[in-house]
């Protein structure tokens, strides 16, 4: 009888633990998931302030230009996101002109391609350093001194010495921090941040000044025919680029009215600045109930219309 319970006592002990359970697992994934929808939710945040700043620049810009109140241009964050996109294609269309045409830039990259190589030349030399004897063994030296430092930590004398030490260095720092350095701060961050809006207000000022206010006509119709005409090869091409015209609509009404008509400045789903380039004013027009239609000609202008473009 003490023989068999014996043996079931010691297949009781060599009987294997349970696992567990995948709870641990099952909370990290939950955690990853949750982490995941933070970083997206606080990018997108990011990206919505930054447009909205570049919305706020365009609209500072009409005001600039034409002496339009900019908080007539939008009513949400939504509309400043609207108008981010005029600057932003501008800012774009910039950038890429400057680099095809000016050799400053290709001059400004190659003296910037220097200290990759220097970069490059520290990694060599510091794994050369590491794979040597006496880099091993310095190493080591430093290793022990960490060992040491570590087990002065752990008495208690090492604990009151680190608690002082660290509250010399604290108030050391914070002290000329909160007093001097902070102002500072704050005036840097701030300046980072208006460099935003007035960089856009910049280049909306650029794209009102070429595409607004430089051209001597509006887009003009093209028919059916036109439209649907494949280029030819007889046609002789021209490099030359075209000037660039204004778009040109007009409001109507629910009845057909005109309620106003001239060159698009900028616009958004609720309101479009109009530019009079005969008086040299712009309007802000509410789109609630309006219709709007391309035309090829002011008002003002012989044979101009409100007719829409085909």
């Amino acid at each position: 009888m003490s023989i068999r319970s014996s043996r079931f006592t010691s297949e009781r002990q060599r009987t294997p633990p349970p696992r567990p359970t995948h709870a641990p697992s099952t909370e990290r994934r939950t955690l990853s998931i949750s982490a995941l929808i933070a970083t997206v939710v606080a990018s997108i945040t990011l990206i919505s302030a930054v447009l909205s700043l570049i919305g706020y620049g365009v609209a500072l810009a009409v005001e600039v230009e034409f002496a339009l109140p900019h908080a007539s241009l939008f009513n949400s964050a939504f509309d400043l996101m609207e108008l981010s996109t005029w600057s932003i294609i501008r800012m774009m269309v910039t950038v890429g002109n400057s680099i095809s045409a000016s050799p400053l830039y290709w001059k400004l990259l190659k003296q910037a391609l220097w200290p990759l190589g220097i970069g490059a030349l520290i990694t060599v030399v510091a794994a050369l350093i590491e794979w040597s004897p006496k880099a091993r063994s310095w190493v080591q030296m430093v290793n022990e001194q960490r060992r040491r430092l570590s087990k002065l930590k752990a008495s208690r004398t090492g604990r009151i010495l680190l608690f002082g030490l660290s509250s010399s260095l604290t108030a050391a720092v914070l002290v000329p921090f909160t007093t001097i350095l902070l102002p500072g701060v704050a005036v840097m961050m701030l300046a980072y941040l208006a460099l935003i809006p007035m960089t856009s207000m910049s280049a909306a000022q650029g794209y009102i000044k070429e595409y607004v206010i430089a051209p001597t006509a509006c887009v003009p119709r093209r028919t059916l025919e036109e439209r649907t005409r494949e280029p030819s090869a007889a046609q002789p091409t021209t490099t030359q680029k075209p000037p660039p015209a204004a778009t040109c609509v007009a409001l109507h009404d629910v009845d057909g009215k005109v309620v106003a008509a001239g060159r698009v400045v900028f616009s958004t789903s609720h309101a479009i600045v109009l530019f009079d380039p005969d008086s040299g004013s712009a309007e802000c027009v509410r789109l609630d109930g309006l219709s709007v239609t391309a035309i090829d000609k002011q008002p003002s202008e012989k044979g101009g219309d409100h007719k829409p473009a085909n």
